[in-house]
């Protein structure tokens, strides 16, 4: 060692490393891109370099290599042109097995992960099976002499040449890719791969050496002709093709893959060995004695080899040859040790999960259907699937496709087992992408989330229906022109809609039709405070019903008037020209006295073409110029029946011209409301239905956001909006001012007996501004402050608090239940998942105390279950004897016949919500229509257009003198008055007890009667049902509304307005419309 290599440390360097080193310095200092070798890579070449370097320095002498290590230290090329030419082919022999390594790592990426590489064993896979094919067609000109045959084998063998050819180029491509060389020929990949690739080569080469035809029986020849034979076993490389499905249904598929292949690769390989054997070591004459043909073709082969893996052997052929019966001898125990063994494992991979996890739904031609996703039981799926497949929505031939995560229990098998060829249950969820597509999402026409409206914790189940949505709604954005298809949801609680609506695929533009339930329910419970039996009405509009009652049937004349109300549903219609020049009023007269039919809301479109729903916009006129793009809702028998408006009094040819010019005979628009969707061209809803301009916002005040915070609730602008059309306090009273000991001696309020976190929409619908008086409320719950009191009710007054158990009679003493005119027993969260039935028990032990407390009182309560509404009666008065006739008795024990049902004592809002979302999926515009039933009115000064005030919902005694005559004389009379009338609350005393179900509620009956016929009967204590603009509201004043001094429709003024007084079960009709 020399001084110049002595480091700082004290080590010293050989002159040569330290000037590799140097240069290597220099390189790096020069802007170089390449690495330095590693210690293990710096092997002989780096020793065999600085030993060429110790000769150049010997020969050269101590000036060449001061010079030589002055150019290196200077880092100046230029000085030493020797030194220059020696550093270029350092880096090139530095650079090169980078350069390698890294093209060769480029090629494995591209082989096993790019799209090239899926490509490329895609077409080594059907080239394989190409050769596979070549050589089962070989045999059929194997010993054929003829020139075509001779030409035929030549091309056949340049095409397996060809492939083979290919095929060995990628063999040699994925070599040079492997990381390990060593290794992967050691793989079953390559030896497989190199076992049927290189014979045809060697074959080729050893023919053209004989200068004979192929297939001369020579040995060589013969053992290349067996190897070949083994190229079936490319069968199995099928698969490499990917199975579609993920999790446990995607591994039962590849297994059942793999079973499939293992049992083809053994019956072709068995036949094409069989083949080579039989034909090269066997005499034609010996074949020709025994089995009548002297040479072999595949098809034989492939058969002799089916026949003898399944043990069946028929005799025919057998193999003659030592070889070919070691051959079946190998094959036979082959099978019989694979193949039970493979599936086995496709037995226990089948066990763990089951069969509708793996279930797909296949779509047929023309056919429509539809997914209902979400927690659906064997109880509301039944109700479900009866409405959806009604007679009247015309979804005879569609087909509905449930997703859901459990296991389907015996009844739902039951359920769907019946009806097999229209509903389709599939166990998975609508999170994982593969489910949707077993589904046919994509192709679906609606997607139903439901919600489990039982559910103890409605923040969590908003949540996880939120996100179902948003996995829908992500999904079908990926796939082309599916991003359209409308979803109908079900949430809990009023304010979780803004949060699907705040996210990515929930904006204003989503074609979304959200159902808030507690929003709804509590509005329509509270509705039917003001206006007992409207709930039943909802529900029988909602619900769809086939029930008939003939003239002579042995039955009470209520049941045959119930069951007309029963059959109704809600159409949607499009105007006839006819009507042009009309106004909404005369339309709605023309309309029940030609038809039968009543019409009660307008559908109108803004001059920016938003659409709004208004209800019983009397003094609308229909201009001619608007014909096309009016719309009306009516409560109909029939689809028939409502098309009729559209066709009214137009002639053949007028008919033609109209349905040509409106689409309506192409694109369904004149559509019942479970209909319309499904006929019409389009699946976009149109935006800002339900609202009329400014006062949209101000009019569904109860209908907006729930508020979720008490910041957000205390704002003023919020509460100013509230004050225009709820009476409300301005400063708000705390749960402590609100509670009290006891209001025994309260008289005329109404009991709630439990509570809900939405129960804001509950007190503002029966705090209505344009109401004189309000009723006061008592809530009996054992526990109000875990509630959140200052956003639900801390700004509205007479709102009274009793801390008690509602099934206690001491405690419904303490909250004044023998004053009480109207009582809400709500449906407590949570309980028993096994049996539905146990839900009500609360229910049902409420129900009969306060029934016991106060006889008088009217209950509103929520059952789950509809077997449990006889429980509500259980007496013996309560009996409907059975008659001969099995329909007759179907129809009087069935729920809806229950007297509690049938005088707006029960609702079934679990059942009801389900078929609510199920009758969205044919009308969008059902759910608007209930909101526009059931809440509030807006101030006549926030109307932009006077005739468009929508009209509020009012239950009033028939006006004085209409006891005795028609129903349709009734009806003219309240359309004279801009009035229009849904129904009647009437009440039936028995007169015999000859008559089926005639001892029911101590012989009196009170029930709804929805649209009656124009030739009922009225009678002195009926209530109607009607639609009219309050005069506080009305923008023409109350004496426009009033315009016949003998009847006054709301009470307001008093004048000729009666009361039930005589009926002492009833009582009087105050402001608010109750009894």
């Amino acid at each position: 060692t020399s001084k110049e290599g002595l480091g700082r440390g004290g080590f010293s360097w050989p002159v040569g490393d330290m000037a590799e080193h140097a240069q290597r310095r220099e390189l790096v200092s020069n802007g170089s891109t390449f690495a330095l070798n590693s210690a293990e890579e710096e092997t002989s070449q780096s020793r065999r370099r600085r030993g060429d370097r110790g000769h150049v320095e010997n020969g050269a002498g101590d000036g060449g290599a001061a010079g030589r290590r002055g150019s290196v230290l200077s880092g100046s090329a230029r000085s030493n042109p020797t030194g220059e030419s020696t550093a270029n082919g350092r880096i090139a022999q530095l650079l090169k097995p980078r350069v390698v390594t890294k093209f060769r790592r480029k090629v494995e990426k591209m082989l096993q992960t790019s799209k090239y590489g899926v490509a490329l064993e895609m077409l080594n896979t059907l080239l394989s099976l190409t050769s596979c094919f070549l050589f089962a067609t070989r045999t059929y000109y194997e010993f054929d002499t003829s020139d075509n045959a001779v030409s035929i084998m030549r091309h056949i063998n340049n095409a397996i040449l060809g492939i083979s050819a290919f095929l060995l180029c990628e063999i040699l491509l994925r070599c040079f890719a492997a990381e390990s060389l060593l290794r992967f020929l050691r793989t079953r990949f390559f030896l497989t791969e190199a076992f049927t690739i290189l014979p045809p080569f060697i074959l080729t080469i050893v023919a053209r050496i004989e200068n004979e035809r192929v297939s001369s029986p020579k040995e060589i020849r013969w053992v290349l002709q067996q190897v070949i034979a083994l190229r079936f076993v490319r069968i199995y490389k099928l698969m490499k093709i990917g199975i579609g499905g993920g999790g446990n249904a995607g591994e039962v598929k590849r297994q059942m893959v793999h079973v499939c292949l293992t049992l083809l690769t053994i019956i072709f390989c068995f036949a094409s060995m069989f083949y080579v054997c039989e034909t090269f070591m066997v005499d034609v004459d010996e074949k020709e004695a025994i089995w009548g043909v002297g040479h072999l073709v595949f098809h034989d082969a492939v058969y002799f080899s089916i026949v003898t893996v399944t043990t069946v052997g028929y005799g025919d052929f057998k193999p003659l040859s030592w070889l070919g019966k070691l051959l079946v001898v190998c094959t036979v125990a082959t099978t019989i040790i694979v193949i039970p063994s493979q599936t086995n494992q496709l037995l226990s991979l089948m066990g763990v999960q089951s069969p509708y996890a793996r279930a797909r739904y296949r779509l047929k031609a023309k056919q429509r259907h539809a997914i209902v996703c979400g927690h659906l039981t064997a109880s509301n799926a039944a109700e479900f699937i009866q409405e959806f497949f009604h007679e009247d929505h015309g979804m005879s031939d569609g087909h509905l496709v449930i997703l859901c995560p459990d296991t389907p229990d015996n009844n739902m098998e039951i359920l769907v087992h019946s009806r097999s060829h229209q509903v389709t249950y599939l166990e998975g969820s609508p999170l994982i992408e593969e489910d949707l597509e077993r589904a046919q999402a994509s192709r679906c026409e609606k997607i139903i989330l439901l919600a489990n409206v039982l559910s103890a914790d409605s923040q969590a189940e908003d949540s996880g229906t939120i996100l179902r949505a948003l996995a829908v709604r992500k999904y079908l954005s990926l796939k082309e022109g599916c991003a359209d298809i409308p979803i109908v949801l079900e949430l809990r609680r009023p304010g979780s809609k803004h949060h699907f609506q705040s996210s990515a695929f929930g904006g204003s533009g989503d074609n979304a039709n959200i159902i808030c339930i507690d929003e709804i329910r509590l509005n329509l419970i509270a509705k039917s405070c003001l206006c007992p039996g409207f709930c039943t009405m909802i529900s029988n509009l909602v619900m769809s019903s086939s029930a008939t009652v003939s003239e002579d049937s042995n039955v009470q004349p209520w049941v045959r008037e119930y069951a007309h109300g029963c059959g109704l549903e809600i159409y949607r219609s499009q105007l006839s020209p006819k009507f042009r020049r009309m106004q909404f009023i005369q339309i709605a007269q023309v309309v029940y006295e030609q038809i039968g039919c009543t019409v009660f809301a307008l559908e109108v479109k803004d001059p920016r073409g938003k659409s709004k729903i208004v209800i019983n916009p009397a003094r609308f006129e229909v201009q001619p110029h608007q014909i096309e793009d009016l719309w009306v809702f009516v409560l109909a028998d029939d689809q028939e029946q409502a098309d009729r408006i559209s066709t009214f009094k137009l002639e053949k040819g007028e008919k033609r011209k109209h349905e040509a010019k409106t689409g309506s005979s192409a694109k369904g628009d004149t559509a019942s409301v479970a209909s319309l969707t499904l006929r019409s061209p389009s699946w976009h809803v149109p935006k800002g239905i339900g609202s009329v301009g400014k006062a949209a916002s101000n009019r569904r005040i109860s209908f907006m956001s729930e508020v979720s915070s008490h910041l957000e609730y205390n704002n003023e602008k919020m509460l100013n909006m509230k004050r225009k059309v709820l009476a409300m306090n301005e400063h708000e009273t705390n749960l402590q001012d609100a509670t009290r000991d006891s209001v025994a001696t309260l008289e005329d309020h109404v009991l709630l007996c439990g509570y809900s976190p939405s129960m804001y929409h509950f007190i503002a619908t029966l705090r209505p501004k344009h109401l004189q008086t309000h009723k006061k409320i008592v809530i009996l719950h054992p526990n109000l402050e875990e509630y959140d009191w200052d956003t639900q009710a801390a700004y509205f007054s007479d709102i009274i608090y009793v801390k008690g158990q509602p099934h206690r009679p001491a405690d419904l003493i303490r909250a004044g239940v023998s004053g009480a005119s109207q009582a809400v027993i709500l449906s407590p969260p949570g309980g028993s998942e096994s049996d539905e039935r146990m839900r009500d028990a609360e229910v049902v032990f409420i129900y009969q105390s306060i029934m016991k407390a106060n006889p008088r009182v009217h209950i509103v309560c929520e059952i789950v279950s509809p077997g449990s509404v006889p429980l509500l009666c259980a007496s013996k008065e309560y009996s409907a004897k059975k008659t001969s006739d099995e329909n007759i008795d179907d129809l009087l024990f069935s729920s809806k016949f229950q007297q509690p049902f049938c005088s707006g004592n029960v609702y079934f809002f679990a059942n009801v919500m389900d078929l609510l979302a199920c009758q969205a999926f044919f009308n969008p515009h059902l759910v608007t229509i209930l909101r526009e039933l059931v809440v509030l009115n807006p101030e006549a000064a926030n109307v932009k257009d006077p005739t468009l005030a929508s009209s509020e919902l009012f239950s009033q005694v028939i006006p004085e003198g209409f006891g005795g005559r028609t129903y349709g004389e009734l009806f003219e009379h309240l359309t004279s008055m801009d009035t229009v009338c849904l129904g009647l609350y009437r009440r039936f005393t028995r007169q015999n007890s000859d008559t089926v179900n005639s001892h029911i509620f101590n012989g009196e009956v009170r029930y709804v009667v929805t649209a009656p016929p124009p030739d009922m009967l009225l009678q002195d204590d009926d209530h109607m049902y009607i639609l009219q603009v309050p005069p506080s509201l009305n923008p023409y004043g109350q004496g426009y509304v009033n315009m016949n001094a003998s009847m006054d429709l709301t009470g307001y003024a008093g004048v000729g307005s009666r009361t039930s007084s005589d009926d002492p079960t009833v009582h009087n009709t105050n402001l608010n419309g109750g009894w």
